[in-house]
């Protein structure tokens, strides 16, 4: 037979030669032409024929492995999943492997098949590789046995029972026969050959009428490997075939000449050529901005009809296709990337992985939850946060979900919560840590069908394609038949085997892994979005080579089971595999320079200077060529940052100015963004901003105005409607007014949009103090009636045991850790009732009264605040008050942390015991205000707590305080120390105020209080956190704050009683001070 090898520059023009060469043989009925190319290139070449012929009843085009299909139905096929969960088993089984089993990889068995699959194609089998491992030594021989061993046993496996996808096309010389016979055959696009393929084109040379190769191949050997022809000719050889070879050079355009440049040395001392327009390299500051540039240049010649959207590609190096996703859907602009899914990512592979882990690891509370927000157990997205809601508030633990739920029973869902449960636990009914594997296969089935996960699949579906997601929709619902024809595999050829529930879960999870969902193109008008292999295929109008960094072209690491050092170390031992890892580098090298070549009027070249995650990212070695390549205006091309765009904008004449700004606001929501940054920036050319606002209407117009609103105030923000959200009913309290100071936009959007965290259950701050504040509630009255403190100890621990009779400590009290914290918590209880005793015990100060409160239709009146001609009035109530004679003392029980320090009381941050006791100085006189500090860190043991504040100087108030008093007993109580002069005269020390400090301190707190009020009336709601209030803070993902990473927090100034005695003397004299 003779062969014509005809051999191109590019492949567009390699395909569109295929397609022109057929034209006249595609017209009838009678002969036979069949085309092999690689299994991604099919539709392009089908595409290419149909283009020329319009139609075919005789022209066919196949992969190998796809025509194989066609002559050999017989047989069980192992899908590659199949392969992989079949290796795992065999892994799990080989207790013999000497280097390989010590890993136990999830990752092992899926390397193994790839390895074997690389073996057979290199038709090499176990025997070789056992032979191979008898004349090595070290590591590569325990290595090479170990494979040996698990080929030779995944052999046997299937043996007789199944053809793996290897061993399949191992068949197809055989079969060929019958396959070409009288056909004319065309080997296209192909860009290697694998020894397996090779002796299937030695069928061909012999058995069909005709045999005709397109191929690639050039002059430039740093850009074509000329693998396939090189391996074409080897093989028509052995067959006895006569090869004409035919070079066809690629048309003198752009695209070939970036073609014979790249990667070239000879570039740099060839004169450049003149681009002519025709390529343009960018440097953008972020990998979205470079996506957001590609995405306007597209949107903005598409309206202007230059292009259709089919004329565009992007080829990605180190982009990612997540970012375009994200860019090209905010510009309206319809796209097809060409990658596969797998199947591990489907809700129903989570599902039945999620049910056998719940199993597995004894049904973790978090696992239990895991499974309950699958959508396909609870398809109601808001109903599923209900329930994780209640779950974790009333601590559901192990057992909880296997009988009927019994706390919060008051909840206005509670029987959706118990139907939820049930639902849950019917799903483990007849689940077993150990049964044969069509037992486990058969349980996850009745379980999809009981949640009617079919249905569900379908309505997700169609609410993903409804909400313009087509290509998460079409992976939805094409991934839940591949996942039962993985559970019918997984039944197929394991059936009989028994293994233990966690080593089903790997090998299941190996199957998903290693199946993959391709999901078809959603639109007939979109961007095609693919690799370099991809994109190299078809010429685009419009190029976009994007993401060039240093790391383009890849390079893939010498990591593979067998190194590039172990191969040739093979060859040595007359065993030959490939490819070899430099093959592969190679190859990457060739896509990426063919990629590059494969457009017809416009190149567009681009990088990130920064990557994900702030990492500074280099520019790929393809610009330095381009570069040295082609001359725009006799000046080498260069890339083009923001700076040097801003620099051409501002010299630009009025109609470019409008065509670079209409770029900005292509589509609604880029136009939004676009916006906003321009108005924010408050500096140059805002017409284009101008023109948006009085085009904008509906929710654009509003959210319009917000930006404008936030641009305004560069110092502030206000709420300009509905401020009493901030400022309810010229009502306050301490509380707010303290959450206020210590940062106004985490008050406005919890006292004000009343915004919480999740309530969870264990040991929450809220929870530990009321029960201790309930607990010291009913003590404190009657801690004076006790005779000793052992007898007011025992009072304490049952007044303990009383308040812990709630639904959320009984559910606490179900795990062995709850029930641990809440003997520490009655501990703390007992420990600091103790404490309460003896304050009464060494005092003349006595109870007074408990919970008390003072606003509007109480005992005591609320305190009025007076500000900018308004009135606001600060209501509440104080944990406890003691009395002697005239004089109370405040007292205010805190767990967790507190402040104390005058600064803070300065700044706003802790005014309350200073602020309520002028709620009561109408009738009483003030000996001290205190924060009474109790512990909520059960892991240590803690010394006595003092009461933290401040007393009044006077000796009367300072020993009916604390009787224990003396120079060597400082106060265990207050703090305050004595020493004795040798007058006679008492010295007193520690945080002491006299009558007119006190009286500043009080006015202090007030005054403060009053410029909070103001600010709050106005609807400031600044985000200006005080130092450290950002350290716990539950809101960092909304506030505009934690976006600026330069901010800095407000540092409070030192001060001390006499800063507050001026700062009052001050406002009192008329000037601001305070």
């Amino acid at each position: 037979m003779k062969s014509i090898l005809y051999v191109f520059e590019s492949y567009p023009a390699l395909i569109g030669a295929l397609a022109e060469s057929l034209a006249g043989k595609t017209g009838g009925l009678s002969g036979k032409n069949l085309i092999f190319t690689e299994e991604k290139a099919t539709l392009v070449v089908e595409r290419a024929v149909l283009k020329h012929a319009g139609g075919t009843f005789n022209t066919r085009v196949f992969s190998m492995r796809k025509f194989l299909k066609t002559l050999e139905s017989g047989g069980d096929v192992l899908s590659k999943e199949g392969s992989v969960m079949l290796l795992r088993k065999i892994v799990a089984e080989s207790g013999d492997l000497a280097c390989l089993g010590r890993s136990r990889l999830k990752s092992l068995a899926p390397a193994a098949y790839e390895l074997i699959a690389q073996l057979k194609s290199a038709k090499v089998d176990y025997r070789e590789l056992a032979a191979a491992a008898e004349g090595a030594e070290g590591l590569l021989k325990d290595k090479l046995r170990d494979l040996s061993l698990l080929y030779e046993r995944y052999e046997s496996a299937v043996c007789g029972k199944y053809l793996d996808e290897n061993n399949y096309l191992a068949k197809l010389p055989a079969l060929a026969e019958k396959g070409v016979a009288g056909a004319d055959v065309s080997v296209a696009a192909y860009a290697s050959f694998t020894r397996q393929e090779t002796d299937v084109l030695q069928s061909f040379f012999r058995h069909a009428k005709s045999v005709t190769a397109f191929l690639t191949a050039g002059d430039n050997p740093y850009a074509y490997t000329g693998e396939a022809v090189s391996a074409y000719l080897r093989a028509a050889a052995r067959a006895g075939a006569e090869t004409e070879i035919v070079r066809v050079r690629d048309r003198a355009d752009t695209g070939a000449r970036v073609v014979s440049s790249m990667f070239n040395p000879e570039t740099f001392r060839t004169p450049p050529t003149e681009a002519k327009g025709r390529i343009f390299m960018y440097e953008a500051a972020s990998e979205t901005e470079e996506a957001e540039h590609i995405a306007a240049i597209v949107k903005r010649d598409v309206i202007e009809g230059k292009i259709r959207y089919r004329d565009a590609e992007v080829a990605l190096g180190s982009l990612s296709s997540h970012t375009v996703k994200k860019v090209f859907k905010e510009y309206g602009i319809p796209f097809f990337i060409d990658e596969k899914r797998k199947l591990g990512e489907h809700v129903a592979a989570k599902f039945a992985l999620s049910l056998f882990t719940c199993l597995r690891r004894g049904f973790l509370p978090e696992d239990m939850l895991s499974l309950a927000k699958n959508p396909l157990v609870l398809p109601d997205k808001d109903f599923a946060d209900e329930f994780e809601n209640y779950a974790l508030r009333f601590a559901c633990s192990r057992s909880s979900y296997f009988r009927p739920f019994r706390y919060g029973r008051e909840e206005e869902r509670f029987s959706d919560f118990e139907g939820a449960r049930e639902k849950i636990a019917a799903l483990f009914s007849g689940l077993k840590r150990r049964m044969r594997a069509e037992e486990y296969t058969a349980h996850i089935r009745a379980a999809l069908l009981s949640l009617d996960a079919e249905q569900t699949v379908k309505t997700l579906s169609l609410r993903l394609e409804e909400a313009g997601c087509k290509e998460e929709a079409a992976f939805l619902s094409q991934g839940y038949g591949k996942l039962l024809d993985v559970l019918a595999e997984t039944e197929r050829i394991l059936k009989g085997f028994s293994p233990e529930i966690d080593e089903f879960i790997n090998i299941l999870s190996s199957g998903f892994s290693a199946c993959e969902v391709a999901v078809l193109p959603q639109y007939a008008d979109a961007v095609y979005v693919g690799n370099f292999k991809e994109t190299r295929l078809v010429k685009a109008k419009y190029l976009f080579l994007a993401g060039l960094t240093g790391d383009v072209p890849a390079v893939k690491d010498d990591v593979a089971m067998l190194s590039d050092s172990d191969l040739d170390k093979l060859e040595k031992l007359k065993v030959s595999v490939e490819p070899k890892i430099s093959a592969v580098n190679f190859r990457e090298r060739e896509n990426a320079a063919l990629a590059a070549g494969a457009f017809s009027e416009r190149l567009y070249v681009s990088y990130a200077a920064v990557g994900a995650g702030g990492k500074p990212q280099l520019k790929s070695e393809m610009f330095k060529y381009l570069s040295a390549a082609f001359t725009e205006n006799a000046k080498p091309l260069a890339p083009v940052g923001a700076a040097r765009m801003r620099k051409f904008f501002a010299h630009a004449d009025k109609a470019a100015k409008r065509k670079l700004d209409a770029m900005k606001y292509l589509s609604p929501a880029q136009a939004e963004k676009a916006f906003a940054r321009e108005i924010g920036e408050k500096a140059g050319d805002l017409s284009a901003a101008a023109a948006y606002y009085r085009a904008a209407e509906g929710k654009a117009k509003e959210n319009a105005d917000a930006a404008l609103a936030s641009a305004n105030s560069a110092l502030v923000v206000r709420l300009k409607r509905e401020k009493d959200v901030v400022l309810r009913n010229k009502k306050l309290s301490a509380s707010v007014l303290q959450s206020y100071f210590n940062c106004p936009y985490k008050n406005f959007l919890t006292n004000g949009l009343g915004l919480a965290e999740r309530r969870e259950g264990g040991a929450e701050a809220a929870d530990i103090g009321n029960y201790l504040h309930a607990v010291f509630e009913e003590f404190a009255p009657i801690a004076k009636n006790f005779a000793t403190e052992e007898e007011a100890a025992a009072a304490a621990r049952r007044l303990a045991e009383e308040k812990l009779a709630g639904e959320e400590y009984e559910s606490m009290a179900e795990s062995a850790a709850g029930g641990y914290f809440l003997a520490r918590l009655k501990a703390e209880a007992e420990k600091y009732c103790r404490k309460i005793y003896r304050q009464y015990a060494n005092s003349d100060f006595e109870f007074f009264d408990k919970e008390v409160r003072f606003g509007r239709g109480a005992k005591y009146g609320a305190i009025p605040l007076r500000a900018g001609g308004k009135t606001y009035l600060i209501e509440g109530k104080v944990d406890r008050i003691d009395r002697y004679g005239d004089y109370i003392r405040v007292v205010d029980y805190k767990t967790g942390y507190y402040g104390g320090a005058d600064k803070e009381l300065y700044v706003g941050k802790d005014l309350q015991t200073y602020l309520y006791m002028n709620a009561f100085t109408e009738r009483f006189r003030p000996a001290g205000v205190y924060y009474c500090g109790v512990s909520d860190d059960y892991g240590k043991d803690e010394k006595p707590a003092e009461f933290d504040g401040h007393t009044l100087l006077d000796d009367d108030v300072i020993f009916a305080a604390d009787k224990a008093l003396a120079p060597e007993h400082p106060s265990a109580l207050t703090g305050v120390k004595i020493s004795v002069k040798k007058s006679g005269e008492i010295k007193y020390g520690g945080k002491l105020l006299t009558e007119g400090e006190f009286s500043a301190y009080l006015k202090y707190a007030l005054l403060v209080s009053e410029k909070g009020a103001e600010r709050m009336d106005e609807g400031v709601i600044f985000a200006s956190p005080a130092e450290g209030a950002c350290a716990y803070c539950a809101y960092g993902g909304m506030c505009p704050f934690a976006a600026d990473g330069a901010a800095e927090e407000r540092r409070a100034l030192s001060a001390n009683k006499n800063t507050i005695s001026a700062a009052v003397k001050a406002e009192e004299g008329g000037e601001n001070g305070a």
